[in-house]
């Protein structure tokens, strides 16, 4: 199998953790919280539907802002072939 070069490190492992913590995330905070027996769907459903408009925008201008101060101070540039 061939692999993906290594610059694809970093947005394939945001496009697999994204997913996991905006679903799970609110399903342990709703398990946590819920009385026992309680049904965990609906709620979790409504948390995650009033949870990713907002997460989404604020990734992007987090990550953002991350990326451009890791890349502008703290690393040095990759050598050049």
């Amino acid at each position: 199998m061939k692999k993906l070069p290594h610059k694809f490190q970093i947005p394939l492992t945001v496009a697999i953790m994204l997913p996991i913590m905006l679903t799970a995330m609110p399903a342990v905070m709703l398990y946590s919280t819920l009385p026992k027996g309680a049904a965990l769907f609906e709620p979790w459903l409504d948390t995650v539907t009033r949870m990713v408009p907002f997460a989404l925008p604020t990734l992007l201008v987090i990550a953002g802002s991350i990326r451009f101060v890791v890349t502008k101070w703290l690393v040095q540039p990759a050598p050049s072939l």
